[in-house]
């Protein structure tokens, strides 16, 4: 299980080929691995679980289908290639918001499971998440991961003002 602010990002993998796994892990191929780089630990693998069936996702069926074809249209060939031809960086956001138990986390379980995707969280309250440290870790996201950016509200308050004195991240590149 994954320990809340061990450390400002870990990697998880969720349904994902033992190829990939060994791949961004660092290790042999199949085999799971802590990857470390020598100048500053960015993803460590925390766990393995089974890839979790999109339809196992108890939301409203709208709401549900208006993400998955969006999701289905961002990952088609002419969508990457229009991308590329305006010069766009091809990348998608999502905010989930809402109480909890409603199905933020449960949802992006099953993206993963649905599209073989790394789950990849992201703790930014911790107390070394820096604009820096954040950047590096989305750069050095491995490849065909969801970044998970855990409790974005415990951050700031609603007037951008800091929550959390003793972390340095400010949003402001």
């Amino acid at each position: 299980p994954r320990t809340r602010g061990a450390s400002p990002s870990t990697a998880g993998t969720c349904g994902t080929s033992a190829r990939r796994r060994g791949r961004f892990l660092g290790g042999r191929r199949g085999e799971g691995s802590a990857h470390s780089p020598p100048a500053r630990r960015y993803w460590a693998h925390d766990s393995k679980c089974l890839a979790r069936p999109i339809d196992s996702v108890v939301l409203p069926e709208k709401a549900k289908s208006r993400i998955v074809d969006d999701v289905e249209d961002f990952l088609r060939a002419d969508t990457k290639h229009f991308y590329a031809q305006h010069g766009i960086p091809y990348r998608r956001s999502y905010l989930f918001f809402g109480r909890p138990g409603a199905g933020k986390s449960s949802l992006i379980s099953g993206l993963a499971g649905n599209y073989d995707r790394n789950l990849c969280y992201v703790t930014l309250s911790h107390k070394d998440m820096s604009d820096d440290a954040l950047k590096s870790a989305v750069h050095r996201c491995p490849a065909r991961s969801i970044i998970v950016m855990e409790d974005i509200d415990s951050v700031f308050s609603k007037d951008r003002s800091k929550k959390n004195g003793d972390c340095p991240l400010t949003f402001s590149g």
